[in-house]
């Protein structure tokens, strides 16, 4: 290792000449990075009810639709049959696959049933069913709806449209996902660099730092579409994880470059210095963190499985670019003759202290950080589980107003998908008897229809909330199977059904995952520091933020979805960072004469502006993203500064008050008698 931190030194342009060589073509495949929240991404292919969804998409073509609202004046629907059967094929021409239902074009044969989904109860407001099963899986859900505004723009000067259903949200929240990506995550990397700024009060160490995190950011997301990854609601905070993770390591290197370096003397031994005290502990953390998100590979979910790699790809890329690109950048910046980009700083060197309550009130920490682990143990029951995808848009959007529009007068948005197979008679017979069933069922209504010789109800739900959804695909399945189906095939599948049921899975993958993870923290800390003090310490450190996150979760009633669960990695990926290299510095200063409580004090001394720097820039710069629309982002913004923060706290709060409580050899008498 001392090899190769001298050679590193001493041919600083070398690796910097080949990392860019090797990662440049990856750069090029940044322009194909796409987002994507498809129904298809988020369905679990290994569940066995996808093959039953999948052959229903066969069979029927799928189940997406659109709807088209607006209220009437006069005397019912009948007054503008015309207009509706206009409307009816002008929505139909958006796709030569595309259907299209209307009360106006029904026979009297279906006429009562879609009554009851396309005509509001006082008949003062009618909507138009846009069928776009035959479009199989759709790729540009956003043009789909691009081509209905239109088609319904020559009658808006006449009514005031209302459009709803699945392709819509999945549309949306491919545009908004985007949008917040191209807007809000710029914004935050800028923030952050005003925030490197005010710690370093130096241009050059600013760019150095901005520039090899953002080279690592690109290579993995270039690398990545290379691949044909491509973003959603969890993946798209990637570009963030690796930023903040490269930064950390970058700001703890250049601190100590600052600290050895002096411009009259060569800049070889500064650098020697610099990656003496970073190397190790930034590879220990670095290790730690990528097998922690690579323990998300255990998911059935492909997003998951996706941003567990990548964000482990992103760590070591962001590893190899500060270990081998920031010394080719400082040692060009060294021979830079322009004063404004010279390698000096105007902020003045502070010694800072570790605060004396930690030593004297040592125990009153340890049990506060230990209670507050226990208090999110205790609390961990009452958070709950639900999915609402109204709830990542904001109440004055349109798409909100649509939905409740629609839902109040007509059908709701979402189905449950029941195909019936058999003899017809026996087929019509369930069907009659499903219908009764299903008519004592408030908030639904279900359609029924023949296609291709089979029998298929479509049941439409009022609610998108996960759990009442959950109970009525329940409750229908319990009808089910009170009914004789001896004679006939019956199976319950959609989309929707399909997307209820990952939320179980997200959250098995979580608690799995975190395990993993923390079995593979106190792993390798044992393999490395071989101190039950120190392995201990790092343990109970790393679950303090997640602990905090439980907590805040429980009592905000905030709940889990696919906008907050991933956010635990990224706290067990800080706080594992940051202790990883304050634990390094304490191993290195114990080994000498002082005093275990000096060790102590003095490790605290040595990372605690790198560790309180790198909290500063990466909260300040996930705040920023709480000031989005989309609130996935926003929520995964706040959580996760939220977690920089708890993170900080637990490094330079609660860890030093376990080692002095327990030490760091497992044994306290070095430390007793000591003063802080």
């Amino acid at each position: 290792m001392t090899r190769i931190r001298r050679w590193i030194a001493a041919n600083a342009l070398f690796p910097l000449v080949a990392l860019l060589l090797l990662g440049s073509p990856s750069l090029f495949y940044l322009a194909d990075i796409r987002v994507n929240n498809g129904i298809d991404v988020w369905l679990d292919h290994q569940n066995p009810s996808y093959a039953e969804y999948r052959e229903f998409q066969e069979t029927y073509g799928g189940d997406e639709w659109m709807i088209a609202a607006f209220s009437l004046s006069g005397n019912g629907w009948r007054s503008h049959a015309g207009d509706i059967r206009s409307i009816s094929r002008d929505l139909a021409g958006v796709h030569p696959k595309a259907r299209t239902l209307s009360i106006a074009d029904a026979d009297d044969r279906i006429a009562d049933a879609l009554s009851q989904v396309l005509v509001s109860d006082d008949g003062g407001t009618v909507g138009i069913l846009l069928d776009l099963s035959g479009l199989g899986v759709i790729d540009n859900r956003q043009e789909i709806v691009r081509k209905i505004e239109d088609a319904l723009a020559p009658y808006t000067d006449r009514y005031d449209f209302h459009i709803g259903g699945p392709t819509l949200f999945n549309a949306e929240l491919n545009r908004m996902s985007e949008h917040q990506f191209h807007i809000f995550l710029p914004l935050a990397f800028l923030t952050s660099l005003v925030c490197l700024f005010i710690v370093f009060r130096s241009l050059p160490y600013v760019l150095i730092t901005a520039a090899v995190s953002a080279f690592a950011v690109a290579v993995t997301l270039g690398t990545a579409a290379g691949f044909g990854m491509t973003l959603n609601m969890i993946s798209s905070a990637l570009p963030a994880l690796i930023w903040v993770l490269s930064l950390t390591g970058g700001i703890h290197l250049l601190h100590h470059f600052r600290r050895a370096y002096r411009p009259e003397n060569p800049i070889g031994p500064a650098l020697t210095d610099a990656l003496k005290a970073v190397v190790a502990p930034y590879a220990i953390a670095s290790l730690t963190t990528a097998a922690g998100f690579l323990s998300l590979m255990i998911s059935h979910l492909a997003p998951v499985r996706n941003l567990g790699f990548w964000a482990a790809v992103g760590i070591f890329v962001g590893f190899i670019a500060n270990m081998a690109l920031m010394p080719g950048v400082l040692y060009l910046f060294s021979k830079l003759s322009m004063r404004g980009l010279r390698l000096t700083s105007s902020v003045r060197k502070v010694s800072l202290r570790p605060p004396a309550f930690i030593f004297n009130r040592r125990y009153a920490v340890v049990a506060s950080g230990v209670g507050v682990i226990i208090a999110a143990s205790l609390l961990a029951p009452s958070l709950r589980v639900e999915s609402n995808v109204l709830n990542f848009f904001r109440k004055e959007s349109r798409i909100l107003r649509d939905y409740r529009f629609i839902s109040d007068r007509l059908a709701g948005l979402s189905t449950i998908e029941m195909d019936c197979r058999g003899f017809p008679e026996e087929c019509q017979a369930f069907v009659k008897n499903m219908k009764r069933r299903l008519s004592g069922i408030p908030g639904i209504e279900p359609v029924v229809y023949t296609d291709q010789g089979f029998i298929r109800i479509s049941i439409f739900v009022q609610t998108v909330e996960s759990v009442r959804f959950n109970r009525l695909v329940k409750k229908i399945r319990s009808i089910v199977e009170g009914l004789d189906t001896s004679w006939v095939q019956v199976r319950l599948t959609g989309s929707v059904v399909l997307l209820n049921s990952i939320e179980v899975e997200l959250i098995r993958t979580q608690i799995r995952s975190f395990g993993l993870a923390l079995l593979t923290v106190l792993a390798v800390l044992t393999l490395i520091f071989r101190s039950p003090g120190l392995v201990l310490a790092g343990g109970v450190v790393s679950i303090f933020p997640i602990a905090v996150l439980a907590a805040a979760a429980a009592l905000m009633d905030l709940p889990l979805n696919v906008a907050t669960i991933m956010v635990a990695s990224v706290a067990i990926g800080i706080a594992v960072d940051d202790s990883v290299f304050f634990l390094a510095r304490l191993r290195m200063r114990s080994g000498g004469t002082e005093s275990e409580t000096d060790a102590i004090r003095q490790a605290w001394t040595d990372t605690a502006k790198p560790i309180s720097a790198t909290t500063l820039v990466t909260t300040v710069g996930f705040l920023v993203l709480t000031l989005g629309d989309f609130k996935p982002i926003a929520v995964f913004g706040g959580l996760s500064a939220l977690a920089m923060t708890s993170a900080w706290i637990g490094d330079l709060v609660f860890l030093p008050g376990m080692l002095y409580v327990f030490g760091v050899d497992n044994n306290n008498e070095k430390a007793e008698g000591q003063k802080a």
